[in-house]
């Protein structure tokens, strides 16, 4: 799947990059996520915590089906935690049948992804396998320091309904603009602190909408956002699977 920087910048802290990412290359592939995080704090920062159900669903230019995934996603203070179903992420990319079996089987068909925007890191976490890797994050900013982070603004456009909820519409234009000339826009429902149950990613290629479902504005355990000290540190994903099912290989032996 062709994924474009501004698609990145939205989906990535959600989990659906992660999840494409590894779909595509399957459970051992190597996996890089771009968080811009300037962008995120402008569309979350304004509230210290909720929890929700993001329906993300992607339509890709040629293609006749969108892909659809159902991701719980919760938020506090600066840090981002989303759970992905592995073997569903599979099957949402296109995956066959045996890869998805497979998932499960290997003890991943929960991953949870943490994403700090104050210290600008990013963990990927396989709780079945008791390990974690840091993922690689962009600043959003050149490597040598000379150009800034981009400047994200809000354009309002209008009223607009949403599931039933009145809403205002706004673009977010970037200051410079993206060389994909990819597009966000966001609808903030007044009724629920102007957050922002809908958000959609627009490319050449791809619209990506985010529909936000069974929202709560009560800050969610703090606990959520702490990667437990037992948890083995790896260097990458694949380096994580594979000490993680030599684990499990040993455990089941030594059970018999």
């Amino acid at each position: 799947m062709k994924r474009t920087g501004w698609q990145i910048v939205t989906a990535s802290v959600l989990g659906v990059s992660l999840s494409l990412a590894a779909a595509a290359q399957g459970p051992a592939g190597g996996m890089a996520s771009p968080l811009p995080f300037g962008e995120l704090e402008k569309i979350f920062g304004q509230h210290e915590g909720f929890s929700a159900n993001a329906l993300v669903t992607v339509t890709e230019t040629g293609k006749a089906k969108p892909m659809k995934l159902t991701l719980p996603m919760a938020y506090l203070d600066g840090k981002f935690r989303t759970e992905i179903n592995f073997a569903q992420a599979m099957a949402a990319a296109g995956a066959d049948e045996q890869g998805a079996q497979a998932a499960q089987m290997m003890g991943i068909d929960k991953m949870v992804t943490l994403a700090d925007a104050k210290t600008r890191q990013a963990w990927m976490i396989v709780p079945a396998l008791k390990g974690y890797t840091k993922v690689p994050v962009a600043t959003g900013a050149s490597p040598d320091g000379k150009t800034a982070e981009a400047k994200v603004t809000k354009v309002k456009l209008g009223a607009e309904t949403v599931e039933g909820r009145a809403c205002v519409k706004y673009r977010m234009d970037v200051t410079p603009p993206p060389a994909d000339k990819s597009e966000i826009y966001l609808w903030e429902c007044a009724a629920l602190k102007n957050f922002p149950i809908k958000l959609e990613v627009i490319d050449p290629s791809t619209h990506t909408t985010f529909l936000f479902r069974n929202i709560s504005l009560t800050k969610p355990p703090a606990g959520q956002f702490v990667i437990p000290a037992t948890y083995k540190a790896y260097g990458n994903m694949q380096e994580l699977m594979m000490g993680g099912m030599q684990q499990m290989m040993m455990q089941g032996a030594g059970g018999q």
